[in-house]
């Protein structure tokens, strides 16, 4: 195993026992004090712009746009010949997704209560989906256009853009009060889980050794 391999496996290993962690600390109640602090320091930055804003942004991590831009991505990626890519973006988010309401109806957290500036949804709290569900899939974006933009000078900054969007998402639930800070520090670290643990399986895939085309043989080869 290449060190690349090796360094996506640690990785996964890393933020499974960060995840862990982060659900042991909840269900001993360290993070309450934590928690509302968060809503304390959101109260004071709220403003109407922001507001907007982060409405705004927090869209870009819920199913209404993630099932159709998934789609789009992965059919665009399978029409042009990267069949592998295309099925890594869709289990980065359909195994995510599945993973995050098969915690969410495990752990059963209810939402908070009181704080919240936009409707509060009907599922459970922790973890949250957005900052779960988000980081594989547009991390597994950033990097399969990194890869095919190499050439263009402003391709570096693709992966910065993909983390601050990612960030952006997770901080919006805590601004709009729709979750706790432990609900999406615990889905950040299972996403990044997810993220590593697909890319592995696509960089596994795509280095895997390939039979060797024999061609026919042609007369002069067997004088």
């Amino acid at each position: 195993m290449n060190r690349h391999l090796a360094g996506l496996l640690w990785g996964a290993g890393f933020f499974l026992i960060l995840s862990l962690a982060l659900i042991a600390m909840w269900r001993r109640d360290w993070f309450g004090p934590l928690d509302q602090a968060a809503f304390a320091a959101a109260a004071g930055m709220r403003s109407a712009p922001l507001t907007a804003a982060m409405t705004a942004v927090t869209q870009l991590g819920g199913g209404i746009v993630l099932a159709p831009l998934g789609l789009l991505a992965a059919a665009l990626l399978f029409v042009n010949g990267y069949r592998s890519q295309a099925a890594a973006v869709l289990i980065a988010l359909l195994g995510s997704e599945l993973l995050n309401e098969g915690l969410k109806h495990w752990f059963a957290r209810p939402r908070p209560i009181g704080f919240n500036l936009i409707e509060r949804p009907d599922s459970y709290s922790f973890p949250s989906g957005h900052a779960m569900v988000s980081p594989p899939f547009y991390a597994m974006l950033a990097h399969l256009l990194r890869g095919r933009l190499a050439d263009k000078a402003w391709s570096v900054y693709i992966t910065p853009a993909g983390v601050l969007l990612i960030v952006l998402i997770a901080a919006s639930r805590v601004y709009l009060g729709v979750h706790y800070l432990s609900d999406v520090l615990a889905g950040l670290c299972l996403g990044a889980f997810w993220y590593c643990l697909v890319r592995y399986g696509l960089e596994a895939w795509g280095s895997r050794p390939r039979p060797q085309t024999v061609g026919p043989v042609t007369p002069a080869q067997t004088e």
